[in-house]
């Protein structure tokens, strides 16, 4: 009986061994697979971090950027050969916008375009266009008429 009982308890010393080695392995897979998620999940945020710092720039940039707009300024100087209009340049932009040329457009067609001037950030220039007579139908009234739609555009 003795016999047995050593033989048991050799058995249950072997199964506990077994059991042992069993959760060692385990617990070693388990915490490879979590290292590999919190691997995964930090390269997940770095290049999230990435992004967010490269979006941030983008906006930095764009802010900084002279942001042009124009629009026909009042009046006119109406002469044999030409008609001087006006046209107001403004920067909304963070920076200074540097050697801006308003172009003159007739049914999208190049008719005049000012000098180019400076435009710092936060101002505007009123700048002067000449556009040849043959252009202009009638002087008559606070602007003149033109055979076409006048469009300004900044270049």
């Amino acid at each position: 009986m003795d016999s047995v009982w050593i033989a048991l308890t050799a058995i249950g010393t072997l199964a506990l061994v077994g059991v042992g080695v069993w959760q060692i392995q385990s617990s070693r897979k388990g915490a490879r697979r979590r290292e590999e998620r919190e691997a995964e999940a930090r390269r997940v945020a770095a290049e999230r971090q990435e992004r967010e710092k490269w979006e941030a720039q983008e906006r930095a940039e764009q802010k900084k950027a002279p942001a042009l707009s124009v629009r026909e300024a009042a009046g006119f100087n109406g002469r044999e050969r030409e008609v001087e209009i006006y046209a107001e340049l403004v920067n909304d932009g963070g920076s200074t916008a540097r050697g801006a040329v308003v172009e003159a457009r007739i049914d999208n067609s190049a008719v005049a375009s000012s000098q180019p001037v400076d435009v710092a950030a936060g101002a505007s220039e009123r700048v002067s266009l000449f556009i040849p007579r043959q252009y202009v139908e009638n002087l008559a009234g606070e602007r003149p008429r033109y055979p076409g739609e006048l469009t300004l555009r900044v270049s």
